[in-house]
């Protein structure tokens, strides 16, 4: 069983509850079985009217204007170390980790709103709830 029980670790937000700020939605696959209404092209304009994406702005698979600001960390030297020595090993590189492939290595974007930690539940309940 789990430890603590799952109803313990319930809280508003989702996984933007635990200390990460990563912004990784469903794959279309994940919802091919969720029934009548659930499947990814029913749910994709709801990600995208939700989103505000900094980096790829309002695209195919992205959208701008919404409550959940998305954004790419800056650069820095340790980062950029990893990335090309992973560039010069062959591996693939991924610009979006939300886009149509995973496989490979990247920048991940992250839900952060004027440099601070954002949540699901602050940007769809308020930061006051």
């Amino acid at each position: 069983p789990a430890d603590p029980p799952p109803a313990i670790a319930r809280g508003l937000g989702g996984c933007g509850i635990h200390n990460a700020m990563l912004y990784m939605r469903g794959r279309p696959a994940d919802f091919a079985e969720w029934g009548a209404g659930w499947s990814w092209d029913d749910v994709l304009p709801f990600y995208k009217r939700s989103e505000d994406n900094e980096q790829f702005g309002s695209s195919p698979l992205h959208g701008t204007g919404g409550p959940v600001r998305v954004t790419t960390v800056a650069s820095d030297e340790l980062s950029d170390f990893f990335l090309d020595a992973f560039s010069t090993a062959g591996l693939p590189h991924v610009e979006d980790f939300n886009g149509p492939d995973r496989i490979g290595f990247g920048r991940y974007q992250f839900m952060i709103r004027d440099g601070l930690r954002d949540s699901a539940a602050a940007a769809f309940l308020g930061a006051d709830r």
